[in-house]
């Protein structure tokens, strides 16, 4: 066999499954093997549909061989049913960069990849082009990766958790959208205490992704516990102000303070009734709703004190201040003698 000729490309030729190696430096790591059988039926159904892509290897004794560059599904599939000869095209071989920024394209564009193949793929590319600790020039590497620049600073942040983590991303043990939150903490340690909080107590994806992280980030000193109510309230506080018509109505300081007073009735209600029926009980059978409920209390306690503390200052300061007025008001006579007016 002769030598195709390298400057067609497009021209499709058919090549012996035996002459052709695969990549051993392939990005997709995995193969499933259910889908290359389905792969080989269809091929043997209704025959091959697109071409494979090859370099050529080398050429001894009248015998050419290939490296595989894009096709190892269709080649595998191949194998497994006997056939004899698939229809490749020729390529010339790129510079090792080149390839490398090619495979990662190609594979960015398939979209069949596992997200941990991805990650590890952007990650290479990224270091072989010496722009791993230039962000800054992510973006026009983007381009030449097959991936929008978000995407790519998504990916990459799974590439700055802590040792653990990353093993278990790996492993599939830790879903591809709480490892990129989580790798919006620049502390390990802080990265996994928030990986065990959310696995412990089942938080979704959406509401990580909408809320929780960005709480996490926002109060960096908080425990976990009390962001997460933080969180759940911003939450439904924003779906609440999707549902308002217009702009609200300014209330008066009366209303205000009846708002508020009410709001603290309500407050005392609750927690009488909740004693009354049980419910404390039944909420402190479970670990996370007694935590929960424990730091609201112990924090709605420190706001009272510190509120009546404030209110008994205040009051001490007006009587001064009274005190004070009277004895500026035309006629008033110093009271030094209180047993004179006796």
């Amino acid at each position: 066999m002769t030598v195709p000729n390298l400057n067609m490309p497009e021209d499709i030729r058919d090549i012996a499954v035996a002459d052709i190696e695969p990549d051993p430096d392939n990005l997709r790591k995995t193969f499933d093997q259910a889908d290359i059988e389905a792969l080989a039926d269809n091929i043997l159904e209704i025959g091959q549909t697109d071409p494979i892509q090859l370099f050529v290897r080398s050429e001894r004794e009248g015998r050419t061989t290939y490296d595989l560059f894009d096709g190892e599904r269709r080649w595998r599939a191949a194998k497994s049913k006997g056939l004899k000869v698939l229809k490749a095209i020729i390529i010339p071989r790129p510079t090792q960069d080149e390839l490398l920024v090619r495979k990662i394209s190609r594979m960015m564009q398939t979209r069949d990849y596992s997200f941990q193949e991805q990650v590890t793929a952007l990650e290479t590319g990224l270091r072989a082009l010496n722009v791993w600790d230039q962000p800054d020039k992510w973006a026009s590497i983007a381009v030449k990766l097959g991936v929008k620049s978000e995407q790519l600073r998504e990916r990459m942040r799974v590439v700055r958790l802590s040792p653990r983590l990353r093993r278990q991303f790996s492993d599939s043990q830790l879903d591809y959208t709480i490892a990129q939150q989580l790798g919006r903490l620049d502390d390990h340690s802080k990265q996994e205490e928030t990986s065990e909080f959310i696995r412990q107590y089942h938080l979704s994806n959406r509401f990580v992704t909408a809320k929780f992280m960005t709480a996490v980030m926002k109060h960096p000193g908080k425990p976990l516990i009390e962001i997460y109510d933080l969180a759940r309230k911003e939450l439904a506080d924003a779906v609440y102000s999707k549902t308002r018509l217009g702009a609200e109505i300014g209330k008066t300081l009366e209303q205000q303070i009846n708002e508020f007073i009410d709001t603290l009735m309500e407050i005392e209600k609750s927690l009488e009734q909740g004693a009354r029926d049980g419910f404390f009980k039944e909420a402190f059978a479970s670990e996370f709703e007694k935590a929960r409920i424990r730091g609201s209390l112990t924090r709605l306690k420190q706001i009272i004190s510190g509120f009546l503390s404030a209110a008994v200052d205040t009051t001490s300061q007006q009587d001064s201040i009274s005190e004070n007025q009277r004895k500026q008001l035309p006629g008033a006579v110093a009271d030094t003698n209180p047993k004179a007016h006796e």
